[in-house]
């Protein structure tokens, strides 16, 4: 009876986990394949249980079948975190960067979980999300008061967007994508003296046709828009996991490189999901620099996590910061 009920359930978790994978594999073909490639890592994990029910009730093929699919689902992930072992080189004359970047949600009800994080933090530039009218209220408390230099856009809804600096902005724009997606922002900032480019960007979750359009769009305009001068950071919530075929694409048009492949995979959403939540937070850096870090905040009310990235830009990649005006010049 154990035997039978065990290969009965294992069955029906094989068949679920075989339409998935064929699903997923289809991402050429339909908007529906994404959410289920985005979430390969579950299914991975969902396939062990199903692969031990099955050796349990003796289908002992059909079990050998549900490791080798699981394996297959899982094998980006070994090969990622393979990859962040090796050592990378640290440029010469490292300057230190950290960038905090935070979700807020835009229903997000405890304003005081995220402020006492972001001021806890030692982050020269915060890029936050979802900041609607309510949100750019909650960024005006004292507690923010050493990040005064600011572009933010506040909408209703999930598309505003903020970023806040310790140093004045050498450069800063907010970049509209109209009805065509959200908005992101472009701003350079002086650092030690080094003046670093930020893009803070927000795509939509791809769960229709439309929407998934709509986060290709932005993933396009932000590559055209970190083509047109020196490398940037790009930092995020960008709604695509490391088995997205978008940050591939991403990599190749920009020369950027995802952090994931320097420190490994950092789980941000949803919370409750412990260490099996996505990696729908994340950056992309100019192959030059280095990844000191990448450590996820705590829950903040949010669906995401915080993230900080400490990063170390050589010198050399500093873009060029406009020079004080001499106060001996004559007015």
């Amino acid at each position: 009876m154990l035997r039978a009920a065990a290969r009965a359930l294992g069955g029906a978790g094989l068949t679920i986990g075989v339409l998935c994978t064929v699903v997923a594999l289809a991402t050429d073909y339909t908007w529906v394949a994404e959410p289920f490639a985005n979430g390969r890592l579950l299914v991975a994990i969902a396939l062990a249980p199903v692969a031990l029910l099955l050796m349990v009730g003796r289908s002992y093929l059909r079990g050998l079948i549900a490791v080798a699919i699981g394996l297959w689902h899982a094998a980006p992930l070994m090969l990622l975190e393979s990859q962040a072992a090796d050592a990378h080189p640290v440029p010469a004359d490292p300057i230190p960067v950290t960038v905090a970047a935070l979700n807020l949600l835009a229903d997000n009800a405890d304003a005081d979980a995220v402020v006492a994080w972001l001021a806890g933090t030692d982050a020269d530039v915060i890029v936050l999300h979802e900041v609607t009218p309510t949100w750019a209220r909650a960024l005006a408390r004292p507690e923010l008061a050493p990040w005064p230099n600011r572009l933010v856009e506040a909408l209703p809804g999930a598309t505003g967007i903020a970023l806040l600096s310790r140093t004045p902005l050498a450069t800063g724009e907010v970049v509209e994508i109209g009805t065509n997606g959200p908005p992101f922002v472009d701003a350079t900032v002086g650092v030690g003296g080094c003046g670093v480019r930020v893009l803070g960007v927000h795509t939509f979750p791809p769960v229709s046709r439309a929407m998934l359009g709509v986060r290709q769009r932005v993933y396009d305009a932000v590559a055209e828009r970190a083509g047109r001068g020196p490398a940037p950071v790009a930092v995020g919530d960008w709604n695509a996991t490391l088995y997205s075929s978008a940050n591939a694409a991403f990599e190749a048009e920009t020369g950027l490189v995802d952090v994931a492949r320097r420190v490994g995979r950092r789980g941000t959403w949803l919370p409750l999901l412990g260490p099996l939540a996505l990696d729908l937070d994340r950056a992309f850096v100019p192959t030059s620099w280095a990844v000191e870090s990448v450590a996820v905040g705590p829950n903040v009310g949010s669906d995401h996590l915080p993230v900080l990235y400490r990063l170390q830009v050589p010198r050399a990649a500093c873009v060029p910061l406009p020079s004080a005006p001499d106060p001996a010049a004559p007015g």
